[in-house]
């Protein structure tokens, strides 16, 4: 599937297809996400962490429009949405472009558990229907 299909497929639109890596509607908030890199924890929880991802990142702040974007929806997401988010899942890797774009439907949701507004680094975790996550923990700004 492509990526702006993936996004309308669970009803969003991109303003700038090329450039966006986030989409922000009235009820949610969608992210993308590199598949090769999501981890699995010993428990079988999935989880996606920007910090493992681009360890070279995490005292600077990436000044693409598409990073600016996702800080702003990322904040949305832990202030109206209490951290839950939608996801795309790319087949790709940030080095060969995202591949195949699919929107993540199961049992279950993502919650960011982790989140630096200054870098957009940001850490989320699969959880099951009926599990309580923690608070979003936010990194506090230098």
């Amino acid at each position: 599937m492509g990526f702006e299909e993936a996004f309308k497929a669970l009803g969003y639109s991109l303003s700038n297809v090329r450039l966006d890596w986030s989409a922000e509607k009235a009820d949610g908030v969608c992210v993308t996400m590199w598949q090769p890199k999501l981890g699995r924890l010993s428990n079988g929880r999935t989880y996606y962490d920007g910090w493992e991802i681009w360890p070279e990142l995490a005292n600077t702040r990436n000044p693409a429009h598409g990073n600016t974007k996702l800080i702003a929806h990322l904040t949305s997401a832990v202030e109206k949405f209490n951290g839950r988010v939608d996801a795309i899942h790319l087949s790709g890797t940030p080095e060969t472009g995202y591949g195949n774009a699919t929107p993540w439907i199961r049992d279950g949701y993502w919650q960011i558990t982790k989140f630096n507004p200054d870098t957009g680094l940001y850490r989320a975790d699969v959880f099951l229907p009926n599990e309580t996550p923690p608070t979003p923990l936010i990194i506090q700004r230098d």
